[in-house]
């Protein structure tokens, strides 16, 4: 009796002890493709996305009141734009009810970049201010975690290489090795170096506007013996080409990491990975169709739809729309007033569509969108 009263209290102290290697945690919430948590940094409180493809930490607030990191400018790069801007120092930055200190560079993009960040958020956090701890990014619980080991309930992994402080995998495609970014600033599944798709039918490819017409990426149908990625196999995809970090990079996007549980252990340099849903799902998330109307992505704001990516050459591009133009009417409809599921049902459909809209000088302009089917696999 006293040696099973025994063994109940050290299983007792052990799962006690194991709850307690949790050092902090940070509640999040994913909203129009990013990864939000709400913090303050430099006395400026409100939602900051989590970024693991940023290279530094971005404000969109004045930093006027900070002191330079260092006496020169440099070069900073951004949706495919390059500036010159001044690092500055960060001690201390709060986010939800964990306290980070340590001295932190903070860069402020050109207001013109910043206009094109949702609304609601007031920078961007990068991955170098949890380098300290094995990183959980637990989105089945919306939690990001801080532990002193490797958390239970993760028995697959692969490694990973850190170009401070991105985080990089290789994945083996046709006998070749390839490198793709791990981006939760990325709301994609996955974009592919330019290379992998050098040789695909040029009908199987088109260019698509993204964020203010700034850069330009490309869609395309990727055949080949397939890949793999965290324990799935994938062929007969339809995949994006990478624009932003060099044609040897590919990115691996929160549209897909947010269907996983992942532990980064920045010791042995290992991430591990837990999926969230059965096998058949993933394969779902790669066989789709290209919008047959061309608006390959949008966001609601107070006026309406607004145009986030559009196929360039496209039924609704050769109707004028462009990113950035408001959708205000959607067949007679306030287009405000419709739900998403309907939006999208009527930009993919195969019926022409009647829209009233506003451009960039906000001029109220109609157009009739005749669909086509623009690719599938």
């Amino acid at each position: 009796m006293y040696k099973k009263l025994l063994i109940l209290a050290l299983f007792i102290l052990f799962s006690y002890t194991i709850e307690a290697e949790v050092l902090g945690e940070i509640s999040f919430t994913v909203s129009d493709g990013k990864m939000l948590v709400f913090g303050t940094v430099n006395n400026v409180t409100g939602f900051y996305a989590i970024d693991t493809g940023a290279t530094d930490m971005l404000l969109f607030s004045p930093v006027s009141n900070l002191e330079a990191a260092y006496e020169a400018p440099f070069e900073f790069q951004m949706l495919g734009e390059t500036f010159n801007t001044m690092r500055y120092k960060v001690d201390t930055i709060y986010l939800g009810n964990v306290t980070i200190n340590g001295t932190f560079s903070v860069i402020k993009p050109p207001e013109h970049i910043i206009d094109l960040m949702p609304k609601e958020t007031r920078g961007i956090i990068n991955p170098c201010v949890f380098n300290t701890a094995y990183v959980e990014f637990s989105f089945s619980e919306k939690k990001i975690k801080f532990h002193d080991s490797l958390p239970e309930n993760y028995n697959e992994s692969m490694p990973y290489t850190s170009s401070f402080p991105l985080p990089y995998v290789k994945i083996e495609i046709g006998g070749n090795s390839y490198v793709f970014l791990i981006d939760t600033g990325s709301n994609g599944t996955i974009s592919f170096p330019d290379e992998i798709l050098s040789g695909i039918d040029a009908k199987n490819t088109f260019k698509v506007a993204v964020g203010g017409a700034v850069y330009y990426k490309e869609y395309a149908v990727f055949k080949s013996a397939g890949f793999s990625l965290f324990g799935h196999t994938y062929n007969n995809v339809v995949c994006e080409t990478n624009r932003l970090f060099g044609e040897e990079v590919g990115v691996i996007g929160l549209e897909l990491l947010q269907h996983y549980d992942i532990v980064f252990d920045p010791f042995e340099s290992e991430l591990y990975y837990s999926p969230l849903l059965p096998d058949a799902f993933y394969n779902m998330f790669f066989r789709k169709e290209v919008k047959r109307s061309g608006l390959t992505s949008f966001i609601y704001n107070e006026e309406g739809v607004a145009v986030t990516g559009i196929a360039v050459g496209s039924p609704a591009w050769k109707a004028g729309l462009r990113p950035g133009h408001i959708i205000t009417k959607i067949n007679s409809y306030d287009a405000g007033g419709v739900s998403k599921d309907y939006a999208i049902r009527i930009f993919s459909s195969n019926d022409p569509v009647k829209i009233e809209y506003k451009d960039e000088s906000g001029a109220k302009k109609m157009a009739r969108i005749k669909s086509k089917l623009l690719i599938r696999n």
